[in-house]
Formats: structure tokens, sequence, C-alpha cells
């Protein structure tokens, strides 16, 4: 018996337990068979988790074709406002970190260093040898660098008339996105801001650190990746800000304390124990609580063992019934 790590979509109590051997990607089929029933369920964390795994799919081809549910799933929510997103954001990306010309700018500047050091030769030799007029090659390296210099302007010019263009690109298929979510609408904002102030500068971001204050200061379980976003911008203004997330999450129901029943279950959980394990022959069961029914599983979900307890707090089971391997306890 082995105990099992939890996943980043197991905080709450999911309804469904799949089987070991298909655990790596369970989370993600419930996702995209829209399933992710928890205790705590919010259609924010929905809109969230649907979002993260589009972008997982688009971005790993051997998920996307292990299973045609994945297929599916992609191509729903590729003309959606989740496919949408995630097109606004490779092409924001796209165009914050375009480098069409810069290998070429770089190896630009570099010839410039190099007819830089090769005039400071040819000053130092001017003054060892006064014979010698060494005034054309001087003068053919600064036409060098002038040029390189020019080149490199020209550059700039058409790598920041690209960028402009991705960037108007993606502003216009981000304004036709209408949000059904909280997210999602704090993401569509954010492009709107991040963009234009690569656009227009930090004027611009000035003239909205109301909405990104306001954005900034939601629970990041119920606003979403933009909420960070937010804060980034606003930290290039005033770093001192503060964001207190468990106020924020607290209002919203999403930190909540433990009533008494869960944490009496997870006392019951922490005391009970299983020895040995693994075991050989037999194995004890202590801790338990009176009226307990003890099931054992294999790795494909088969029941296999059912014993419902009556007064009693341990149980003994002879494992000599059982095949050698892994097997799931459930009490």
């Amino acid at each position: 018996f082995i105990n099992l790590p939890g996943t980043p979509f197991s905080s709450c109590d999911i309804s469904v337990c799949p089987p070991i051997n298909d655990r790596a990607y369970e989370y993600e089929r419930m996702i995209a068979k829209d399933s992710t029933e928890t205790v705590d369920f919010k259609p924010e964390s929905k809109s969230m988790s649907q979002q993260y795994l589009f972008e997982t799919l688009m971005k790993n081809d051997s998920l996307l074709q292990s299973d045609t549910l994945f297929q599916r799933f992609r191509t729903d929510n590729a003309n959606t406002d989740i496919g949408k997103l995630y097109e606004v954001k490779e092409k924001i990306v796209a165009a914050f970190y375009d480098s069409t010309f810069n290998s070429l700018i770089a190896l630009s500047h570099s010839l410039i260093i190099l007819k830089n050091d090769s005039i400071s030769i040819i000053d130092s030799l001017s003054l060892i040898n006064t014979t010698v007029n060494y005034q054309p090659q001087r003068e053919a390296l600064i036409n060098g660098i002038n040029t390189l210099a020019h080149t490199i302007a020209v550059m700039n010019n058409q790598q920041q008339v690209l960028i402009n263009g991705k960037i108007s690109d993606a502003l216009q298929d981000n304004q036709l996105i209408i949000p059904t979510e909280l997210p999602q609408s704090n993401e569509k904002m954010m492009n709107y801001i991040m963009t234009n102030t690569k656009l227009q500068g930090d004027s611009f971001a000035l003239a909205h650190i109301t909405v990104a204050l306001n954005i900034a200061q939601q629970c990041p379980f119920a606003g979403g990746k933009a909420v960070y976003r937010a804060r980034a911008i606003l930290a290039t203004v005033d770093n001192t800000l503060v964001f207190e997330d468990v106020n924020y999450c607290t209002q919203l129901g999403f930190y909540r304390k433990k009533n008494e029943e869960i944490k009496q279950k997870a006392a019951v959980v922490s005391a009970i124990a299983v020895r040995p394990n693994p075991a050989k022959e037999s194995f004890t069961i202590s801790g338990l609580t009176p009226n307990s029914t003890v099931k054992i599983y294999t790795t494909q979900g088969i029941l296999i063992y059912q014993n419902a307890l009556q007064e009693t707090t341990s149980c003994s089971i002879n494992t000599n019934q059982f095949a050698s391997g892994i097997y799931l306890l459930n009490i």
C-alpha cells in the first residue's frame, strides 16, 4: 500500500477518485469534460481551469494527441473567449519580444566597436610614426561607423513598425472579446492597458491607474492571473504598495475556517495506521472508528476486498488471498 501525493486540483474535496494508473491527466480530463465538481466550486475557478487547459493543449502536442477528449476541447474552445484570449496573449508576447532584427543590430554594434578600436590603433601609430599619413584609413573607418549607425537606426525603425503592427493586431482582436467571467474580463482589460502603454508610453498606464488598482486588489483565485499583471504595472509607479490577499479572498469565501466535521475527519485520518507496510502474510489497520468499512482496490480500481466492521477500532487482513502487487486501501 502506498500514500498517494496530492495535485494542484485536489485542494477541495474532489467527488471523483480516478484509478491510480490514470491519475496523471485525470483532472485535465475532468476540466475537458466540464465535470470539475468540488465542495467549494467557483465559476471563476472553472474559467481559469479551462484557460489553463487550453494553453497547455496548445503547447503540449503529445498530451493533445493522447486523448480525443482533449482534441474536442481545444477545437470547441478555439473560437470562444478562451481561445481568443490565448491568441491575443501570444500576439502580445510576440510583439513585446520581437527579435526580427536583433541579431543584425547586435552584429552592427560589434562592427562599430571593432572600427573604433581600429581608429584608436591608427591614432597611436600616427603618434609613433609621423611620416605616414593615416588619415585616409581613419576617414574610411569613420564613414563605416556612420554607415553602420544609419543601418542600426533604419533596422530599429523597421522593428518598431513591426512591433506596432503586431500590437495593433492584438488590440483589435482583444476588442472583439466579450468576457463572461471575471478572470476573462480582467485579462481583456490588462491586455488593453499593457499594449497601449507599449504604444503610447507610461502616460497611458498612469491615466488608467485606478482601473489597474481595482484589478490588483482582487483575490487572485477570483480575478485570475491578470491580478498579478496589474500589480506589476502598479509596482513601476509605487513599489511600496501591499496587497492583502488573505483579506481579499476571505471576503469572497475562498479562505474559511474548517468546520468541526472536517476537523474530526482529518483527525481520524491522521490516527489510522497500517502495519507492516508492505505486508508479506498479513497486516493490521489500527486507529479506526467503530462501524468503519474497509475496502481494498487494485490499481485498476477493481474492488477485491470489503469488510464492514462492528464495534472495533482495528482489524487484521490476511494477504495470502491477494496476488503480489500494489493495492489501494479505502476506509
